[in-house]
């Protein structure tokens, strides 16, 4: 939902950042002491370089030279924070259902975070970040089919209408009609009967 991306990719984004200003920045007393130094940080992902792969790809991707594609990336261009972004929350869909339910071109921009985190109605926020986060229902019985409630049962068990998606509902920002199908669903559920004991 956050858009923020694995640690390491973030920590890459940084690497570019680092880059980009040792290569622009002559007098950079950091890149100075390391050429100086031959210094060498075990950690490859802390490696102090004044080259990154990114760059050639982002001046290929938008078609002008790698000088200038490290002025962008320093001066935070919105088309290089969105390609940046996009490789982020790519990777996270390889592991993360949700992050491929989200639409990339839905997130807000800039911060590029699920835009259910800035519904201003908190009563239809908390029910989107639950439905979201997967949440909703825990513990309950769905009445149709008398098991625990999963996601599944909305669309199994006839919970909201066919031509409804409670994500797709999100990602086109109709919250009110989502709020509505969510307190259907809700209706439809019910605490498990405990056992009488014995």
């Amino acid at each position: 939902m956050s858009g923020l991306g694995q640690y390491k990719d973030r920590v890459e984004e940084l690497k570019l950042r680092m880059a980009c200003s040792f290569t622009l920045n002559d007098s950079n007393i950091l890149l100075k002491r390391t050429k100086e130094r031959k210094a060498r940080i075990k950690d490859s992902l802390f490696t102090f370089s004044s080259t990154h792969p990114y760059i050639k790809e982002l001046s290929e991707m938008i078609s002008t030279d790698e000088t200038q594609v490290m002025k962008l990336v320093l001066c935070n261009d919105p088309r290089i924070k969105a390609i940046l972004a996009r490789r982020r929350i790519e990777k996270i869909g390889e592991k993360s259902k949700l992050a491929r339910v989200i639409p990339f071109e839905g997130r807000q921009p800039f911060s590029f975070v699920d835009p259910v985190l800035v519904i201003q109605d908190i009563k239809i926020r908390q029910m989107a970040i639950k439905w979201r986060r997967n949440i909703i229902g825990l513990s309950k019985i769905c009445t149709v089919c008398n098991n625990l409630f999963r996601r599944s049962h909305v669309r199994r068990c006839n919970l909201i209408p066919d031509d409804m998606d409670l994500d797709e509902l999100l990602n086109e920002k109709d919250y009110e009609l989502f709020y509505e199908m969510m307190l259907l669903v809700q209706s439809k559920l019910r605490s498990p009967t405990r056992p009488i004991p014995s």
